[in-house]
This record gives C-alpha cells, structure tokens and sequence, in this order.
C-alpha cells in the first residue's frame, strides 16, 4: 500500500469538526465562569460593605445611650435594660436614617449558672430570607448597682429596599 504525501484524509475536512467541537465547548465553558465570577465579584462586595456596615452599627449599639451607663460607654446598665423600650431605642436608631434594618437582641447572663436573667430585643421589621444579611456577636459588660455581670449582644443588620 503506498500512500502519498499529498493525499487527504478519508474522511476530509469532517476530520475537524471532532476538534472544533471540544474546542468550542472549552470556549464556552471559559466565558461561562468568567461570567460567574464577576457576577460573584459584585455580590462579594456588597457583602463586605453589608458587614462593615453591621460591625459599625455594632460599635454604635454598644455606646447606645439609652443602654449604656451615664459618661461610662460600653458598659450597659441593667436598670436600663430592664426599662428598655424599643420606642427608645428607634428613636436613638433610626431605622431609614441609617439605611438598614436591623435586629438588636441583648441577654444577660447569670455569672454561675450562664442562664438567661434578661432578654430583651429590638427589630425594625421581620427577618428578611430574600435578602443577605450580616450578624455580629459579643460580651458586654453590664453594671448592676456595682455589681458587674456579662451579658450578650447579637446584631443583625440588612439592607432595607426592594
């Protein structure tokens, strides 16, 4: 059998298509994630922003003057915890103000046992599940008349709008 160097092959230019074809599946699948990905890149970032924005609200929460002890910052007063009212504190925090809804729950905590002697919680409208939300979680001092204790303070915050 003598083939020749100028012969095609059997089946032509058919012999391609295999090669294009994987070919073009690896293009497509490329683009595909890189879609993805800066889709995602987008999300990543208003995430961030979501939970800078909940650990500064944070920070403001537990400087609240309607919770904190008078010129003692960062330190709750259990008589004002026990008098707490959410109109109080929506008032302090307001809610379209601030652009965010947010959910503000504070237990103080028996120092020997760890239960729960007080809960109180403050919320500008129900969980969202459609959209993200940011939580932040800490220990708080609490003063009671000269006693101190420990409480817990969990904020969640989420973006208020469509």
């Amino acid at each position: 059998m003598n083939l020749s160097a100028d012969s095609a092959g059997i089946a032509g230019a058919f012999e391609e298509l295999p090669v294009l074809l994987v070919v073009l599946v690896a293009v497509s699948l490329f683009s595909v994630s890189v879609a993805n990905y800066a889709s995602s890149w987008n999300d990543s970032d208003e995430y961030t922003a979501l939970q800078e924005d909940c650990l500064a609200f944070a920070a403001m929460v537990k400087n609240s003057r309607t919770l904190c002890e008078p010129d003692h910052g960062g330190i709750f007063s259990f008589g004002n915890l026990e008098n707490f009212t959410a109109e109080k504190f929506l008032d302090e925090f307001n809610a379209t103000s601030l652009g965010i809804g947010y959910c503000v729950t504070v237990q103080c905590l028996d120092a020997q046992t760890g239960e729960i002697t007080l809960n109180r919680t403050v919320q500008t409208a129900d969980l969202p599940t459609d959209r993200d939300r940011a939580s932040f979680n800490s220990c708080v001092s609490v003063d009671n008349n000269g006693y101190r204790g420990a409480a817990r303070l969990s904020v969640t915050v989420w973006r208020d709008g469509p």
